[in-house]
């Protein structure tokens, strides 16, 4: 339990589009709102973590700068609320996706409201030809252990 905000995602390392790649994971950390965020020390030790990465042969995870250029953490009480984008045929922005809105409070400033940081999240839309990848192995890396989850 870190007590601060973040987002990343896992994503194909074969540079597929969002919307069109079955690997895409969206990850949004948030902690209870009475929460302290941790001492400058522990969040500097996390944000060592944040370069892109393999997790797999076919996956990678990065974490995402949604606080502001190269800012992936940030150590401040925060919330988030989830809201589905309504879907409109034909309509870049209602794609029936999700909006993950991050909601931190101003450091000495908490009369203020909180800083918002939205994170859009498109509808997955995955194709029948997309199929011969994701039915393939995706050996681990070295270093790595592939752990299956419901009895798989």
């Amino acid at each position: 339990d870190v007590h601060l905000a973040a987002a990343g995602h896992l994503y194909s390392a074969l540079g597929h589009q969002p919307r069109d790649d079955h690997r895409h994971m969206v990850q949004v950390i948030s902690s209870a709102i009475g929460n302290t965020p941790p001492p400058p020390g522990v969040v500097n030790a996390l944000k060592q973590f944040a370069a892109p990465k393999h997790l797999t042969l076919r996956t990678k995870e990065t974490m995402d700068p949604v606080f502001g250029p190269g800012e992936c953490l940030k150590a401040a009480r925060n919330w988030c609320a989830v809201e589905v984008k309504p879907h409109e045929e034909g309509s870049v922005a209602q794609d029936g996706g999700l909006v993950f809105s991050l909601r931190c409070e101003h450091e000495g400033l908490a009369t203020k409201g909180p800083l918002v940081y939205n994170i859009d999240v498109p509808l997955l839309d995955c194709h029948a030809d997309n199929s011969s990848e994701a039915d393939a192995p995706d050996a681990p890396t070295s270093g790595l252990r592939k752990f299956f989850c419901c009895g798989a």
